[in-house]
């Protein structure tokens, strides 16, 4: 058994007719978030769709106006290779190429080969992602500052035990969306051999720790008693779980089928494309796998390994992959040695191609997965940052597989394959810095560009080559850039059903990098915005807040706070002024009042997210009309949390669960809407949150969705550009992932971001490029708890944030002039629980300040999977100390499982601190 073969393959076949899109991505399933996504199922593009395509982008830019690089030179300031401002990469010169197979990232590869290609190298994208090679013996202290996975504090005693992930530190600097964890794409394993004295059974007994996405990343417990690979699974985990295991080796289960001799115990982690802490679509607290107090009894009598000394024995392994996995076969190869060109008209390919071919079948095996990355290109050195538009081209032959498979009947003899078993062309491109200017921040994910396969023998005529537009994918400031192309092959829905399919295509050829228009100055970081002041506290008075989330400034300065069911009305400097609305759904009544945004001629625009309508009111809070009601027709709303109104009164709403963007009058007369459901593809959205509108008309969206990011638009809804998502790099340490609040832009068109990740407001030219940061997670000035909708004066000067945890607005400038400034009520002091562990009653100190007003506080508990175990009776604490108590026992009344739970102690209002605790046995 080889449990590479469980892997959940990336699935997929581009639509040949969109080959015009800068980008696909999955449209049903389980969307792959890997190094190389993968695109959704369809038809595969004719030879006439793809020639219109490149027909379509080959007149598509002015040659003038465009620059290209290709071709490849030794950088000696920089010491790498790098592409040619002028030049193509043709693979005739050789130039770069060489067959060093131990120089530095060449995978295992056949000999033969170039391991170098005019400076390109290539991988086995299947393990490309980064990932520790081995488990590793950690003591608890290896992972101070940060969850503890191992030891007592992880349930499985003493100070070390044997952990597969990577730390806090380790996840930060390899840009893990999601921390300490686990990354795509992982295969790792530890073993030791044992002699089995020939008679009897075995008892493996062990303690672990499971924390992996359910149903895709597994741990399997294995047994080889063949030395030859074939292992016996003795069970297999997923999800999240702990405890003790007891599983029974026998004779053909485990140990030899008869007679004396080694076995081989091994404990393995493998995740598969997606879902991981590396791209913050799962993450974990302990992720993936620790495991210690290892002992075998019966026939064979070892242990107990409790790893507190040494490694006791145990190794790391590497386990074996799919056939011929973890080897690279780009290559280049003269055109004469491949079989001749199966296509009509005339061909662009000329002399040497690159190539991906598995030269030990003359064609590619199932689950290969090849690419070949570029030398950096470097527009900075050629004073090209900042430009308005960047492709890529290049000429490709490609040929659709024969063998059986797909849809075909097996034994009916050879057939095109399906395209569920096909070859399909990838391209990515990858860019340096990602959306952030800041020193640590490092290179993107790869993005896909297009993937696609072939319905019949193509190749791109003489003048005439693919050309992708990816201006939208990259950074609008990217420095350096660097390009991947290469194939992966399907395989479904079993691995057998297509292994006689072959053929050595697709090739690429002439592959350059067009950058269109002259360069844009890149922005001086510039000094942000200094802390003000800051009014409100928790309450129903006026200038109190109850969750606060939505937030506009009128044309003569005054302050608008959507406070749950009321509109409250301020002035500049914070001074209560008047409110209106109250709870229920009449007219002028909120339920949740969320967006805010005023028209031209001064009327206000309100959201209310629960009862999916619009109202408009005049600025002393009277009422004209609403539009909207529950559904996704047009004029409906699934929870919309933000709007928008441009200079000429068209209103824009960000309909948050639609995953869509919906333009009406200002009398509500529905005019455009765009989204065509959940999709994280460029111009598509995954739950938009928030929405603002430019000087220049453009529209500026927020996208929830994995990743996070913001799109600009055309007031039609043609996409502009974007910035996040994959773009996103760990610039900050403790960054999670971008989680975008509603925008804010002020009169010169620069973009101001929340991030909820980070509690920071970030600000940008329009083109995306970063200005500068502030703010951060607490309660002091300053700082927020959980930072809201910003809004913007009409001077740029004066920046108010709502804080939906703090129940109070901050205001910050750039021109700092004083003002009242309440003192934030001081909150309870939550002291640690004791005894932590504990098979028995954990208890919470509480403490509240001298003269506090008495307050019920509850703790609740949690699993490591976030299901909550038991909610307490709230406690009536008073100034002075108290103490919460669990005892152990659940909602139903049973005893707790040993493992790690967490705790929140709350009021009814505010949380006040979380705290890990380890119940033992």
């Amino acid at each position: 058994m080889n449990p590479r073969h469980l892997r959940i393959l990336g699935l997929g076949i581009s639509i040949g007719a969109m080959l015009v899109l800068a980008a696909l991505e999955s449209s049903s399933g389980k969307e792959p978030a890997s190094t190389f996504p993968r695109a959704g199922v369809a038809e595969l593009p004719t030879v006439n769709q793809l020639r219109q395509a490149a027909r379509t982008n080959s007149t598509s830019a002015a040659q003038s106006e465009t620059t290209y690089f290709g071709g490849t030179v030794w950088a000696p300031d920089s010491a790498r290779w790098e592409a040619v401002e002028g030049g193509t990469w043709t693979f005739d010169s050789g130039v770069g190429s060489h067959f060093d197979h131990e120089a530095p990232f060449v995978q295992p590869k056949d000999s033969t080969l170039h391991a170098l290609m005019e400076g390109w190298i290539g991988f086995d994208a299947y393990v490309i992602s980064p990932g520790p090679s081995e488990f590793r013996r950690l003591h608890e202290s290896d992972f101070s500052g940060s969850d503890v996975c191992v030891g007592d504090s992880a349930g499985l005693g003493g100070n070390f035990s044997f952990w597969a992930g990577f730390l806090y530190s380790e996840a930060i600097a390899a840009g893990y969306t999601g921390g300490q964890g686990y990354g795509d794409n992982w295969l790792i394993g530890i073993e030791q051999t044992f002699n089995y004295s020939g008679a009897g059974t075995v008892t493996l007994e062990f303690d672990y720790v499971v924390d992996t996405e359910p149903n895709y990343d597994f741990v399997y417990v294995l047994s080889d008693t063949t030395g030859s690979g074939e292992e016996f699974q003795l069970q297999v985990y997923d999800g999240v779980l702990s405890g003790n295991e007891s599983l029974i080796l026998a004779p053909g289960a485990g140990l030899p089928t008869t007679g004396a001799g080694p076995i081989t115990i091994r404990f393995l982690f493998s995740s598969d494309y997606a879902w991981s802490d590396e791209d913050g679509s799962h993450d974990t607290v302990c992720g993936a796998f620790a495991v210690d107090n290892i002992q075998l009894s019966g026939a064979i009598v070892a242990g107990p390994m409790t790893f507190e000394d040494s490694e006791d024995g145990w190794v790391t392994y590497e386990p074996e992959f799919l056939p011929n996995g973890a080897l690279d076969w780009s290559n280049i190869r003269h055109l004469g040695t491949f079989p001749a060109l199966n296509d009509s008209g005339p061909c662009a390919l000329q002399d040497s191609v690159l190539a991906f071919e598995d030269i030990t079948r003359n064609g590619h095996a199932n689950g290969t997965d090849v690419v070949a990355i570029s030398p950096w290109i470097d527009l900075r050195r050629a004073n090209l940052v900042g430009t308005e538009r960047k492709f890529i081209e290049f000429d490709l032959y490609g040929e659709p597989i024969l063998g059986r498979g797909g849809f075909i009947a097996a034994n009916s003899g050879p057939a095109y394959c399906g395209p569920q078993n096909s070859i399909f062309v990838s391209v990515s491109i990858q860019c340096v810095p990602c959306w952030t200017s800041f020193p640590a921040s490092g290179p993107s994910a790869f993005v896909t560009v297009v993937n696609f396969g072939f319905s019949e023998p193509f190749c791109t005529s003489p003048d005439q080559p693919l050309r992708f537009d990816v201006t939208t994918l990259l950074y609008m400031g990217a420095e350096q850039v660097r390009l991947s192309v290469g194939i992966y092959r399907n395989c479904f829905p079993n691995l057998s059903s297509c292994e006689s399919c072959q053929h050595p295509s697709p090739y690429f050829d002439n592959i350059r990098f067009g950058v269109v228009g002259a360069s844009t100055p890149t922005p001086a970081t510039e000094t942000p915005p200094q802390f003000d002041f800051l009014w409100g506290t928790t309450g129903e008075g006026e200038g109190q807040f109850d969750l606060p989330l939505g937030i506009a400034v009128d044309q003569t300065g005054l302050v608008y706070v959507g406070d749950r069911t009321r509109i409250q009305k301020f002035t500049a400097d914070g001074q209560f002024l008047a409110q209106f609305g109250d709870s229920g759904t009449g007219p002028g009544q909120f339920v949740s009042a969320r967006g805010l945004d005023f028209s031209p001629d001064g009327n206000l625009f309100i959201t209310d997210e629960k009862l999916n309508r619009v109202q408009k009111l005049d600025n002393m809070g009277n009422y004209i009309l609403e539009w909207g009601t529950t559904g996704t027709a047009e004029g409906q709303f699934d929870a919309p949390l933000d709007i928008a109104v441009d200079d000429s009164g068209f209103v824009y709403v960000a309909d948050y669960r639609n995953h869509r963007i919906q333009k009406f009058t200002d009398t509500g007369v529905f005019v455009a809407a765009w989204g065509n459901g959940q999709s994280s593809a460029p111009g598509e959205f995954n739950r938009p949150g928030g929405i603002a509108v430019g000087p220049d008309g453009r529209l500026y969206v927020t996208d929830k969705g994995k990743g996070g990011r913001i799109q600009v638009f055309t007031s039609d809804g043609d996409l502009v550009r974007y910035w996040g998502s994959a773009l996103h790099c760990n610039a900050f340490p403790g960054t999670q992932s971008f989680q975008p609040r509603p925008p804010a832009v002020d009169n010169s068109g620069n973009v101001y971001l929340g991030d909820f990740s980070l509690q920071q407001i970030q600000k940008f030219i329009p083109t995306g490029m970063f200005l500068s940061t502030w703010g951060g997670k607490g309660v002091n000035p300053g700082e927020f708890g959980q930072l809201g909708a910003i809004a913007i004066d009409r001077t740029g000067n004066l920046i108010y944030v709502v804080d939906g945890q703090e129940d109070r607005v901050t205001r910050f400038s750039y021109s700092t002039t004083g003002g009242p400034f309440p003192e934030p009520p001081t909150p309870a002091r939550v002291f640690p629980p004791y005894p932590n562990p504990s098979s028995g009653e954990i208890r919470v100190p509480i403490q509240l300040p001298t003269g506090a007003t008495p307050v019920h506080i509850r703790m609740d508990v949690f699993d490591l999977s976030g299901r909550l175990v038991r909610s307490l009776k709230p406690l009536l604490v008073d100034q002075g100390t108290a103490e919460l108590r669990w005892d152990g026992l659940t909602t139903k009344g049973a005893q707790a499982a040993p493992g790690v739970y967490f705790i929140r102690i709350r009021t009814k209002d505010q949380l006040l601190g979380t705290a890990k605790i380890v119940r033992l046995r």
